[in-house]
């Protein structure tokens, strides 16, 4: 967030400094803690604690909050978007690239001008040559390339 003035200081979200707090709490009790352990400690805490607690505004559970929104998203995104890859014939583009659903996605040269399909999911796309999956993408969200 930023502040009114741009010489001021910007203000931290109060998540940025109770971890912090946190985190220091745990180095004083175990000052010879590995990183790694650390890491693992503090998102146990985070999910375990931290994300149970309720929201002064709100008054709800922050992580029950978060894991109905995502589950409401992904139900909303798989309806929306299982029914767009139908998969239609296509002879690979010279850049290299096909369309699925107005997103390029990259194809091996040795199949460069043949005829391909791209069908997908709600999390994959997959290019087929000849009847076989030749290479598989995680599903775009926007609209640029990916290789």
């Amino acid at each position: 967030m930023q502040s009114c003035n741009s010489t001021d200081k910007p203000i931290v979200e109060r998540d940025v400094q109770t971890i912090r707090e946190e985190l220091e709490k745990m180095i004083v009790k175990n000052p010879s803690i590995k990183i790694s352990e650390l890491n693992t400690e503090i998102q146990l805490w985070i999910k375990n604690n931290y994300g149970q607690r309720k929201h002064g505004t709100t008054q709800q559970n922050p992580m029950n909050l978060f894991l109905l929104k995502r589950s409401l998203f992904y139900y909303h995104y798989q309806e929306n978007h299982l029914k767009h890859h139908s998969g239609k014939k296509q002879k690979v583009h010279p850049d290299h690239f096909i369309q699925v659903n107005c997103k390029a996605y990259s194809v091996p040269h040795a199949y460069v001008g043949k005829n391909s399909m791209g069908k997908g999911n709600w999390k994959f796309v997959y290019v087929l040559l000849q009847r076989s999956a030749k290479k598989q993408h995680l599903h775009q969200m926007a609209s640029d390339k990916q290789t």
